[in-house]
C-alpha cells in the first residue's frame, strides 16, 4: 500500500513540475490558502500551486486577480523567487503594467517609468468589501509582455531567461514563468553570451 502511495506521488509531482502553455494569453489567478502558511497561486487550466507558466517572447500576458482569494496577494513579478522579499531585482520597465477597472495606472517612460504598482499593491489592503466592488467594475489585473530586447536590457546576467511571480505582500509564494521563442523554451544556454 505505501508503495502504491509513493507512487502515485511521484506521478503527481512530475505532472505539477512539469510546464504548460495555454495557448491563452490571460492567467486567472486564485490562492489557495491551504497550500502553504501563506498559501500559494493557482492558476485556472493549470494543475496544482504554483505552476511552471510559459510566455512567448513578444506576446503580452495578461495576469487578472479577480478571485476573492486574491485579496491580500497583489502579485509581482521578479528575476529571482521572491523578488522584493530578498533584495532581488524586479521587473521594473514598460514590459509590466498593472490595471485596475481596465485602466493602466502605469505612467512615465524610460528611466521615469512607474508600472503602477504603488498604487496597486495597496489597494489588497482595503477592506474585503471595498476590494470586492472593484471586482465587480473590472477588477486587478497586470500585463507582461518581454521583448527579445528585454532579455539583454533588463535580465541579471547570473540568471536564465526565467521569471518569477510572487505575492508582493507574503514571501514564500513564488512561482516560475519560462520564456519561449517560437513555442520553444529559452535555455540557460541562450543567455551566456550577455554582456555583463
Amino acid at each position: 500500500f505505501r508503495f502504491v502511495e509513493l507512487l502515485l506521488l511521484s506521478a503527481t509531482l512530475a505532472l505539477l513540475a512539469s510546464p504548460i502553455s495555454c495557448g491563452d494569453t490571460t492567467f486567472e489567478m486564485s490562492v489557495d490558502y491551504y497550500a502553504s502558511d501563506t498559501g500559494y497561486y493557482n492558476i485556472v487550466g493549470f494543475p496544482g500551486s504554483s505552476p511552471t507558466l510559459q510566455m512567448e517572447i513578444g506576446t503580452t500576458y495578461t495576469f487578472r486577480q479577480t478571485d476573492p482569494t486574491n485579496w491580500m496577494h497583489a502579485v509581482g513579478f521578479a528575476y529571482y523567487p521572491d523578488g522584493a522579499h530578498d533584495d532581488k531585482p524586479e521587473v521594473e520597465h514598460g514590459a509590466l503594467v498593472y490595471r485596475k477597472n481596465n485602466t493602466a495606472l502605469s505612467s512615465g517612460s524610460g528611466d521615469t517609468y512607474d508600472s503602477g504598482l504603488d498604487t496597486y499593491e495597496p489597494e489588497f489592503f482595503y477592506p474585503l468589501e471595498a476590494w470586492l466592488e472593484v471586482k465587480n467594475t473590472g477588477g486587478y489585473e497586470a500585463t507582461l509582455t518581454i521583448s527579445e530586447n528585454d532579455l539583454d536590457i533588463y535580465f541579471p546576467s547570473d540568471t536564465c531567461y526565467d521569471l518569477f511571480y510572487f505575492c508582493h505582500i507574503h514571501s514564500g509564494m513564488s512561482g516560475r514563468i519560462q520564456l519561449t521563442r517560437n513555442g520553444t523554451v529559452v535555455s540557460c544556454a541562450d543567455s551566456s553570451g550577455r554582456a555583463e
